[in-house]
């Protein structure tokens, strides 16, 4: 990521949009500190990036919610699933993302109709992944939330492919974006929200700029 960005910074190129996953950011954090290069929606931010001290970057925390919004609409409102998994990382935040992600699917729950949301951790250092495999075959979730980078998210995808359970309905925020690439797409779709908004979403600041 560093020599990346420090390519992109010999080519007169200071902003970089949409960089994913904490640990990238992290290795370009002192570029960003020092003014070099701007970030804007960088995704995998951790809660410890504090970014009103830092200018030169715009979270993609600031617009994680209305992504899990719609992913929470499209899982239990649109396909009406009622047993949904959620994968996250056992970082602060994929934590924090995961229970706010389990609250917005619980609302769609009625008092005839129930909505089981099971969460799966995953150690963010190691990204052992076999344990929730074996989890979620045995759950055999309805559709599955990934709130995971795209290494740890297709292992878990081929994991269960492999054991002759497929899911409906995969799908995932931003920081999943090179999942299609690494799975085989003729067994299933995988969709992903974005972090940079669309322009029809005139509620952010930089879209109406």
């Amino acid at each position: 990521a560093y020599e990346n960005v420090q390519q992109l910074k010999a080519e007169k190129i200071d902003l970089i949009i949409g960089m994913v996953g904490t640990r990238n950011i992290k290795a370009v954090l002192p570029m960003v500190q020092e003014k070099e290069i701007a970030l804007l929606f960088p995704w995998g931010c951790s809660v410890d990036l504090d970014r009103t001290i830092l200018p030169y970057m715009i979270h993609g925390q600031c617009t994680l919610k209305p992504h899990l919004q719609h992913l929470a609409s499209y899982l239990a409102g649109c396909q009406q699933h009622t047993n949904i998994g959620i994968v996250h990382s056992d970082s602060a935040f994929g934590i924090t993302s995961s229970r706010y992600a389990e609250q917005l699917l619980k609302t769609f729950a009625s008092a005839d109709v129930p909505v089981k949301v099971t969460t799966y951790t995953y150690n963010s250092r190691n990204a052992e992944t076999e344990h929730i495999v074996e989890a979620i075959s045995k759950d055999k979730p309805h559709a599955i939330m990934f709130l995971s980078s795209s290494r740890p998210t297709s292992k878990i995808i081929k994991g269960i492919w492999a054991q002759g359970n497929y899911i409906q309905d995969l799908v995932g925020s931003n920081s999943n974006c090179f999942v299609p690439g690494q799975i085989d797409n003729s067994a299933a779709h995988f969709r992903y929200t974005r972090c940079v908004p669309c322009i029809t979403q005139t509620e952010y600041p930089i879209v109406q700029q």
